[in-house]
């Protein structure tokens, strides 16, 4: 499958730490620098595969949403030069940083345009998971409702 080769990014075999979970070996990763431009290259990345795989366009709009808040929280949050951001073929998402530190759940003042990460994922994609890479880092899987 062609995919959206972004700025800031190299194409790869998903890394085992995130194919370990996920299966049959035919997802696809890439790795961004771990700065804020990655951000909509990512998108980017992710609405190509997601095109190419026939999904509709509220799907779409959903799974761009919650890339750009992972993404963003690892950029923000996250450690090392570099994260990385697989799609399996059952079209579900990974976002890995070398960070070991867990996301944290916190009540966001109203007036804050930050802090609602995970209240995002619990409302478009119950059953996401945050877990330790046994390489290093952290991964933030998720699939959204309904997919």
């Amino acid at each position: 499958m062609p995919v959206y080769a972004a700025a800031h990014s190299r194409v790869l075999e998903a890394p085992m730490h995130l194919e370990q979970q996920h299966g049959d070996g035919s997802s696809v990763a890439t790795r961004f620098d771990r700065v804020p431009n990655s951000v909509p290259s990512a998108r980017r990345w992710v609405r190509e595969i997601f095109c190419q795989a026939g999904a509709d366009g509220d799907l779409i709009d959903v799974v761009l949403l919650l890339v750009s808040e992972v993404v963003t929280n690892a950029v923000v949050h996250g450690a090392g030069d570099e994260l990385t951001v697989a799609v399996h073929p059952d079209l579900s998402v990974a976002v890995w940083d070398a960070s070991s530190e867990m996301p944290q759940r916190r009540v966001a003042d109203p007036a804050e345009v930050r802090g609602r990460g995970l209240e995002l994922l619990d409302a478009l994609a119950p059953g996401y998971r945050v877990y330790s890479d046994p390489l290093g880092g952290k991964v933030v899987h998720f699939a959204p409702k309904g997919w």
